[in-house]
């Protein structure tokens, strides 16, 4: 369902005359999103090293506090050299130039929030997996609420070009005023 909001949110930009490029018809797509595929683990590994003091503060004053997801964290950050972190960064800054080729002829790119809709109760606001490339991009991103998939709320995604904020919130206005739920 959520793949099906998506497809006719591109048929409505279509229709309004935007053009509409995915991985099918330019490779520098592709070649993006097969690098942002790995942008969660890559992203993982970065924050990792980068609080691992402080999570072992929190660790050294009261392990109990710390929540399972935290522990395995600090774990994988123990296991990291400097070597590990300057390698996630040399990767970071080349995916990120990569990503900022797209910028000489696109005006922003779009794909939804989320996996699937949010879920239902509060335990937890959903996947965060369409979120973090934008993170590991350096880019701004919005999420316009445009989306009901099973009552529940699902956003499309708008990703601009680094430091390029203004641009991407006129993008984003745009699409949400002249696209309908799709």
């Amino acid at each position: 369902m959520a793949q099906a909001c998506m497809q006719e949110a591109l048929q409505q930009l279509k229709s309004a005359g935007i053009e509409v490029v995915t991985h099918h018809d330019e490779p520098k797509v592709a070649a993006i999103e097969n690098e942002l595929a790995g942008a969660f683990v890559l992203s993982n590994r970065i924050n990792s090293w980068e609080t691992r003091w402080f999570i072992r503060g929190c660790r050294d004053r009261d392990a109990s506090k710390l929540s399972r997801g935290m522990q395995e964290r600090l774990q994988q950050s123990e296991t990291l050299t400097l070597g590990d972190y300057r390698a996630a960064l040399l990767e970071r800054a080349r995916i990120r130039a990569l990503f900022a080729e797209l910028a000489a002829n696109y005006d922003a790119c779009v794909s939804l929030s989320a996996p699937g809709p949010a879920p239902a109760g509060l335990q937890s606001t959903g996947s965060p997996q369409f979120a973090v490339p934008s993170s590991l991009l350096g880019t701004p991103a919005l999420s316009l609420p445009l989306f009901e998939v099973d009552g529940m709320p699902l956003g499309l995604q708008v990703l601009g070009f680094a430091n390029d904020d203004a641009a991407t919130f006129a993008t984003a206005a745009w699409l949400r005023d002249h696209l309908r739920d799709a």
